[in-house]
């Protein structure tokens, strides 16, 4: 069974390679833009890892398309811990601004372990008309 897995994840995404997980055993490495994912089985369940973050379970069969792709609120979050290390800086006093960034960096690494940061999606194959 061959899938191609097509990486858009942009620049949260764009730090390793992203370990697929087959039927959760299995690791493959997606390095490139596209990768020709080849199994031994008809049907398999894949689901997408990176530095422990992951994406939803996603069910996939011989020739079809897998779009990784990051989550919109994964972007938005990480803009709010940047504007937050900026507020920190001018609304707190100088003895706490170390202890609330930490804090703030601890409840963003947490968040994306708990919830998935990538989506799997499958993409529609257009057969060739020859």
């Amino acid at each position: 069974m061959s899938v191609t897995i097509i990486r858009k994840t942009g620049l949260l995404g764009s730090g390793g390679f992203i370990t697929l997980k087959i039927e959760g055993q299995q690791d493959k490495k997606v390095a490139g833009p596209s990768t020709e994912l080849n199994l031994n089985s008809d049907q398999a369940t894949i689901q997408a890892k990176l530095f422990g973050s992951k994406s939803n379970l996603l069910p996939v069969k011989d020739g079809q398309k897998v779009e990784i792709s990051t989550r919109f609120w994964t972007l938005i979050s990480l803009i709010l811990v940047m504007i937050s290390f900026s507020i920190s800086s001018q609304i707190l006093p100088s003895g706490y601004i170390f202890f609330s960034r930490i804090v703030l960096i601890v409840i963003f690494s947490l968040v994306y372990l708990i919830f998935p940061v990538y989506r799997l999606r499958l993409l529609p194959v257009i057969p060739n008309s020859n």
